[in-house]
């Protein structure tokens, strides 16, 4: 039987009676809340899509505001929040409060982080890594030289010195994220090293979205699926995944979205948006509460707006090939699901 681990596309069937609900023209309300608590971020990826958001107008939620989102999220029945963005997380002051709330409130808590602020602020890192469940490091290369190039800042230092105490002090899931450019392909092994040395769970590696450089990503996606081609490193879990670019890559396998409503996206603005991949189909407010912002005729305009062929991937691709193949083309399927 296939592992069922935290990068299993079928994973989505856990979520089989809000997929069910979905198909049959209900709204459910979201499994998993995407908090972006700031968009300020120490680096300047080459491949950053929020860079033009983050360049036109800084913003950071509010720390009352952050802290609802976790009150919220708990309300609506969701079961995690995942504290990450088109920013820094560590960068908002009310991170650890709103972590131990979410503890205290019974919810699993996620983290994805550059580690930076982390390196510079070791007590910090310490506090942090006590806290969440789910923990991965966006360091996306094997060397100084590798990280400077894509980063465009001098952080290497502090990042691996993050990642390290991160790793240090945190008791769930620790894992390093690698987003593939043709800059840092090279440097996959030497990534893999670093993250078999520090005591890593997984290492998850995904192709950037970059569609100037499209060719170039998938020859680099090649090259390291190549290069990992049977490794096998004991406690050590590789994922390599291209899927999130169904529909790009290859024809997309259902035609309409569906599945956004198994989850809800803040931003920094404090808006809400349908899915991490379309932050700008936005609607309702934090501070008008989430209840009232998920009910609004707002977001079931937004819903309607999104159209598969102008989304830059997707995240939720096997939930909408499940709700369009499973629930509405195959009755059989359905009930046996």
């Amino acid at each position: 039987m296939a592992d069922i681990h935290r990068f299993q596309p079928f994973r989505a069937l856990l979520l089989a009676d809000k997929l069910d609900l979905l198909a049959r023209g209900g709204l459910p309300t979201p499994a998993i809340w995407h908090v972006y608590p700031t968009n300020a971020c120490p680096n300047d990826c080459t491949f950053c899509i929020m860079r033009e958001e983050r360049e036109a107008n800084r913003m950071r939620l509010s720390d009352e505001q952050l802290l609802r989102a976790v009150r919220e999220a708990q309300k609506s029945g969701a079961g995690c929040i995942n504290l990450e963005g088109g920013g820094e997380p560590l960068g908002h002051p009310a991170l650890t409060r709103a972590l131990r709330l979410a503890r205290e409130l019974g919810l699993r808590t996620s983290l994805v982080t550059n580690a930076i602020p982390a390196g510079y602020q070791p007590e910090l890192a310490a506090q942090i890594g006590a806290l969440v469940d789910y923990l991965r490091i966006s360091l996306n290369a094997g060397d100084r030289a590798t990280y400077e190039a894509i980063h465009r800042r001098d952080h290497w230092e502090a990042a691996l010195a993050g990642t390290k105490i991160l790793r240090e002090h945190t008791r769930g899931d620790f894992g390093l994220g690698f987003v593939l450019v043709p800059e840092n392909a090279d440097s996959i092994m030497d990534f893999v090293a670093i993250a078999r040395e520090i005591g890593a769970d997984f290492v998850h590696i995904r192709p950037a979205w970059w569609p100037e450089r499209d060719a170039e990503v998938r020859r680099a996606a090649q090259i390291v699926a190549e290069a990992l081609r049977g490794l096998e490193i004991p406690g050590l879990a590789i994922y390599c995944r291209t899927d999130k670019m169904a529909g790009k890559w290859d024809n997309p396998h259902y035609a309409k979205c569906r599945a956004t409503p198994t989850l809800v996206c803040l931003k920094a603005n404090g808006r809400f948006c349908v899915c991490q991949d379309r932050t700008d189909l936005e609607f309702g407010h934090i501070d008008q509460g989430f209840a009232a912002s998920w009910l609004s005729a707002e977001h079931l305009e937004a819903m309607e707006r999104i159209r598969i062929e102008a989304c830059p991937r997707c995240v939720e691709g096997m939930k909408n090939e499940l709700i369009e193949k499973a629930f509405l083309e195959d009755g059989l399927r359905r009930e046996l699901i």
